[in-house]
């Protein structure tokens, strides 16, 4: 997962399906927590790319992106748009629902990077 959009990383994306699991985007904290061990500054780097420690699902990380497309939208993802019976009548139709904005929390940031990636 991007580290700018750390606040998202390791959240689970809400998505209708069983059995979503929890990412993880690590910290000094936690790695001190989990491992007994400090946090060396290379692994920085490693998290900012998505190694080391870094757990996202694929899933995870397109609702991450997609944050970048929609101008710092996190949206929750589905898999159904719309259900219809036999007579072609809607009977449930999911609609995009904007769960977080990332502009909210650091504007400064997003704005960065979403001029990096419109080079």
């Amino acid at each position: 997962m991007p580290i700018f959009l750390n606040s998202e990383s390791g959240k689970k994306t809400g998505i209708e399906l069983p059995r979503e699991n929890a990412g993880l985007m690590p910290s000094a904290a936690w790695k001190k927590q989990a491992l007994g061990e400090e946090w060396q500054p290379g692994e920085n780097l490693s998290a900012a790319i998505g190694q080391g420690f870094v757990v996202a699902t694929p899933l995870q990380m397109a609702v991450g992106y997609n944050a970048i497309g929609t101008g710092g939208k996190v949206v929750k993802p589905f898999v159904i748009k719309r259900i219809l019976d036999i007579d072609g009548k809607v009977v449930r139709e999911t609609k995009p629902v904007v769960v977080r904005d990332l502009t909210q929390n650091k504007p400064t940031v997003f704005i960065l990077i979403l001029k990096f990636f419109k080079w």
